[in-house]
């Protein structure tokens, strides 16, 4: 009984870092200047497509099979269903964590962009650029 409680704590949080990887995937192609773009040809593929929407019906897709063959695994093989799951997770979490070592990374690079060069000036009304002075 022990390996199940763990196969559906770990699809728990599996489910969750899908989540933040989305979030973090559309915080980076969205808010990044720095040409950040989706690795996955597939995701990519959906993406310029779909839109958001179909990236994210894309990445559900993925997390709905990862599920039902943990959950399949788990009616005969309970032991096996939780190190899949749990090595599930720790690809997640590391795909994760690079996607928000890419974001730290990029706005430390504008940050130090705008402290050389200064804030770009914005028209107040449009909130576009309008000219970029450095301050040098």
């Amino acid at each position: 009984m022990r390996a199940r409680s763990i196969c559906l704590l770990g699809i728990g949080l599996y489910s969750l870092l899908s989540i933040a990887d989305f979030v973090l995937t559309y915080t980076l192609i969205e808010t990044s200047e720095s040409g950040v773009y989706e690795s996955n040809p597939v995701a990519a593929a959906y993406l310029e497509n779909h839109g958001w929407l179909g990236l994210a019906m894309f990445k559900l897709g993925g997390v709905t099979v990862f599920v039902g063959a943990v959950g399949l695994l788990t009616a005969r093989r309970p032991r096996l269903a939780a190190g899949v799951i749990g090595l599930g997770c720790a690809v997640l979490l590391g795909v994760t964590s690079y996607s928000y070592n890419l974001l730290k990374d990029a706005r430390r690079e504008l940050a130090n962009r705008d402290a050389a060069w200064g804030k770009p000036e914005r028209d107040p009304l449009k909130d576009v650029l309008v000219a970029w002075i450095p301050t040098r």
